[in-house]
């Protein structure tokens, strides 16, 4: 008995020193896991400080574009581009532009031609001539002239020029950014059934219909905006159909 009695004594106190110290490897485990937390959040806190200064970088880079791209224009406000006039040695450009604007019938005077030459693209294509860019005196002379010869559907037939009977088209002189914004609005325009692209004073424009109202596209995060709409709509014209045929069928 007094060896039963020992043994028990001994198994109690092995299990109050082995109690203490399971106590203080989960309070560790606890302050340990703790610590790690809170470490984990002030590194949160720190990617979403650094994911909103981001964010307000590329905004303003955005409108630091954007307003650049506007001056730029602005000071192209006179300009027209003319495209599809076949370069020849000793050419007279100016003499080019009168009779243009004498088949249009647009008035003008040499003194209207502020300044004319042809500009090489950054990439020259083959058998391409150079486009011909020329600053005229006022904005009313430029948008009469790329009115009209639209209307006309001018050739260079129409001017006089020997050869091959081949269309002239004149264009308001846009920055490399708004073409290359225009030509992702034309292709906008096929995928997404817009019947109308156009440019007036630098700025571009689509709309949907006759009866939809234009909108200005400044760069192409507002071609995405746009996108973004119409799956919307279609989504919530679909899902008042199917809710319409439910109602029928029940």
């Amino acid at each position: 008995m007094c060896r039963s009695a020992e043994c028990t004594t001994i198994r109690n106190a092995k299990r109050n020193n082995h109690t203490p110290k399971s106590v203080q490897f989960n309070s560790d485990w606890h302050d340990e896991t703790t610590k790690k937390f809170e470490v984990l959040f002030e590194l949160t806190k720190k990617i979403d400080n650094l994911n909103s200064e981001i964010n307000n970088l590329k905004l303003q880079n955005q409108q630091l574009n954007r307003q650049m791209n506007i001056n730029e224009q602005r000071d192209r406000t006179l300009n027209i581009e003319i495209v599809g006039i076949p370069e020849s040695i000793n050419e007279d450009l100016n003499d080019t532009i009168l009779r243009i604007c004498k088949h249009v019938r647009v008035k003008i005077d040499t003194n209207d031609i502020l300044q004319v030459n042809r500009v090489s693209p950054k990439v020259k294509l083959p058998c391409r001539s150079r486009v011909i860019i020329a600053k005229m005196k006022s904005r009313l002379l430029k948008d009469n002239l790329i009115s009209l010869s639209r209307k006309n559907r001018l050739t260079t037939k129409d001017i006089g020029l020997a050869g091959e009977s081949r269309p002239i088209f004149i264009n308001e002189h846009l920055t490399s950014h708004n073409n290359q914004l225009l030509k992702k609005c034309k292709d906008f325009a096929k995928s997404s059934q817009c019947q109308f692209v156009w440019t007036k004073n630098g700025r571009i424009f689509v709309r949907r219909n006759n009866t939809s109202p234009g909108l200005q596209i400044f760069d192409e995060e507002d071609l995405k905006k746009i996108i973004t709409k119409q799956q919307l709509m279609s989504f919530l014209l679909l899902y008042s159909l199917l809710i319409f045929i439910t109602i029928v069928i029940i």
